[in-house]
C-alpha cells in the first residue's frame, strides 16, 4: 500500500486538488445565491417597512434582519458568512443589493451608505 502512494502520488495529488478547485468553486459559485437572496429579501423589507427618510433605520432594519436570518441559510454558507462576514461587509452587501435594485427597477441611481469606508 505504502508502495503503491508513493509510486501514484502525483495522480493523487491531482485528484485531491481538482476535488478543492470544485469544492471552492461549488462553495462560492452557488453557496453564495442564498446569501445574496437573504440580502435583497431584507433590502426589499426594509424599504416597505419605513418611509423615504428614516435611512437609518432602513439599514439598521437590514442588518439586524440578516444576522438573525444566517442560521437558516445552507451550514455551508452559513459558516463562511459566521467566519468572514463582518458589519462592514454586511453593509457592503446591503449596499450592492440597493444598487441592482435600483437599477432592475429603473431608478438607476447609486447608492453609498455613509459612514462605511
Amino acid at each position: 500500500m505504502y508502495n503503491f502512494v508513493i509510486q501514484n502520488a502525483p495522480i493523487i495529488f491531482t485528484i485531491l486538488g481538482a476535488l478543492i478547485v470544485v469544492g471552492v468553486y461549488y462553495l462560492f459559485g452557488k453557496g453564495s445565491k442564498p446569501l445574496i437572496k437573504l440580502v435583497d429579501e431584507a433590502v426589499v423589507l426594509a424599504e416597505n417597512s419605513f418611509n423615504s427618510g428614516e435611512g437609518k433605520q432602513k439599514l439598521e432594519f437590514a442588518f439586524n434582519f440578516i444576522e438573525k436570518n444566517l442560521n437558516f441559510l445552507p451550514w455551508y454558507v452559513k459558516s463562511f458568512a459566521l467566519l468572514f462576514l463582518t458589519r462592514k461587509r454586511i453593509i457592503d452587501l446591503i449596499e450592492m443589493s440597493l444598487n441592482r435594485l435600483s437599477i432592475a427597477f429603473g431608478s438607476g441611481k447609486k447608492v453609498d451608505i455613509k459612514g462605511n469606508e
